[in-house]
């Protein structure tokens, strides 16, 4: 079964902002243990950003077709 391309955009945004929230809560235990700047969590920082970034953009050029498509 093949996803619209509505569908990919709301489960693209929808991880982006899963992601985020992820990100904050480890961010937020990190700084509570003071880890906040281990290798580890840099490394794991700096993926999940990537993570955001990527799905949050590809979420939005998705929903932005989407709609021109729409109003054609």
């Amino acid at each position: 079964m093949e996803m619209n391309d509505k569908s990919k955009s709301r489960l693209y945004l929808l991880t982006s902002m899963i992601c985020l929230i992820w990100l904050g809560q480890v961010i937020f235990k990190a700084w509570q243990t003071s880890s906040l700047w281990s290798i580890a969590n840099l490394v794991f920082y700096a993926s999940m950003i990537i993570v955001v970034g990527y799905t949050g953009y590809s979420g939005l050029d998705m929903r932005k077709k989407v709609l021109k498509k729409g109003q054609k």
